[in-house]
């Protein structure tokens, strides 16, 4: 490793897959991992990074939620890391079938947003897909797309697709962001058996709680049509600021593949 490593995903957006793979990477190399989002004062957070910085023992810094904590402008070339995001509309496909059974504490706890319902039982009322979908765009997909899209690269971090680590049956992408991570060739090894063995795509796993679609753009053939105005009026320009197609460019190329 040439650099302290940074991994930040959301909600949805391969937060498991990626510390899975990490922290197994770390266990292999013998090198610190260190979950920020376990530690729960900020502050503490950010003097985590700022250590790092002035030490000679490269680490791994995962965060899966919230904002990644500022890094002093002069530390920052000691750092570098991958932001995982994720096509907007299969994440919100995604959270409307994960929220209605997870047994993630924050989905039970009573909320006078929904009356004093929790969010699980005010979307597991909802018996259409199509609520179901609006109920995510109005409420946790809404912020975790806005969150991602708002991220601070700080000149750290690069945009990685979940969809094409997802395609990525060659390891040519996975080779390049190792690379672009600062790994040396004694590293490049295990953080290659990591990512097969925790990738879905090689057979190696198979579906879990969350991973509940291996197709590439499930919401293609499932996102309810009726709610596409929706969607590109609240989502549509942070889609396509993302590197996504718009939703009518993509339904017109299937349409015109449908036809011929």
């Amino acid at each position: 490793m040439k650099y302290h490593i940074a991994v930040k995903t959301h909600h949805k957006t391969g937060t498991n897959w990626m510390n899975n793979i990490f922290e197994g990477f770390a266990d292999r190399v013998g090198v610190e991992y260190i979950h920020l989002s376990q530690v729960k004062d900020i502050q503490e957070r950010k003097e985590l990074l700022e250590q790092a910085a002035q030490g000679k023992e490269y680490k791994i810094f995962f965060h899966p939620y919230g904002r990644f904590p500022k890094v002093r402008i002069k530390n920052r070339m000691k750092f570098r890391g991958i932001h995982v995001v994720r096509d907007p509309r299969d994440m919100i496909l995604s959270s409307a079938k994960y929220h209605q059974w997870s047994d993630e504490a924050w989905l039970h706890e009573p909320d006078e947003k929904f009356n004093g319902k929790t969010y699980q039982q005010a979307l597991n009322e909802l018996t259409t897909l199509d609520e179901q979908v609006l109920f995510e765009m109005n409420n946790s997909a809404a912020h975790h797309i806005n969150m991602m899209h708002n991220f601070d690269a700080q000149n750290i971090f690069f945009n990685i697709k979940f969809e094409e680590m997802r395609q990525d049956t060659d390891l040519m992408l996975w080779h390049r962001i190792l690379l672009r991570l600062g790994l040396e060739a004694a590293d490049l090894a295990p953080a290659m058996e990591l990512f097969v063995q925790n990738s879905i795509q090689f057979g190696k796993l198979k579906k879990t709680s969350h991973i509940q679609d291996t197709s590439v753009l499930p919401w293609v053939r499932k996102f309810p049509t009726t709610q596409f105005s929706v969607f590109d009026e609240k989502f549509g320009e942070i889609t396509q600021a993302l590197g996504y197609p718009a939703t009518s460019v993509v339904m017109s190329e299937v349409k015109a593949r449908e036809t011929t």
